[in-house]
Order: C-alpha cells, then structure tokens, then sequence
C-alpha cells in the first residue's frame, strides 16, 4: 500500500514562486532584443524582470525567515 503525502502550503507557494520567476525570466530568455541589451533586459520585458526580482525576494524570505509576521500572514490567508 502507498502513502499519499501532499505538500504544506508553505511548499506550495514556494513552488508556484518558483514558477511564476522563471515564466517571467522564460520572457526575457526568449527575447532577441534583450539578447542585444547590454543590460540584459530590453524596455518591453522590463516589468517582467522587476516581478521576477519580486517573486525571488518573496521565496528567499519565506525560506530565511518562516516565522516572520508578513510570512505567517500569506501562508495565513490575511495577505
């Protein structure tokens, strides 16, 4: 017999941060115009490198810090 385990909320929004940072950084990948950028990032993908520096932050902090108060407050549902 299998045991199902299913993730923590915590795992899951780690994972979905995770995923929504490379989507964004999949767009400026794909794009020959940021390709060409010597900053790397060309104006049309600038917002999508702005949210995909955002996502990080957010899972870097939840990972370093798991008690602070904004954290509990996500995986709390109050933000």
């Amino acid at each position: 017999m299998s045991t199902i385990t299913r993730p923590s909320l915590r795992e899951v929004i780690l994972d979905a941060l995770d995923d929504a940072y490379w989507l964004r950084r999949g767009q400026i990948a794909g794009c020959r115009d940021c390709a060409n950028v010597p900053a790397g990032v060309c104006r049309d993908h600038e917002a999508d490198n702005d949210a995909a520096a955002e996502f990080d932050d957010a899972r870097k902090q939840i990972e370093r810090t798991p008690g602070h108060p904004d954290v509990l407050a996500v995986l709390g549902g109050a933000a």
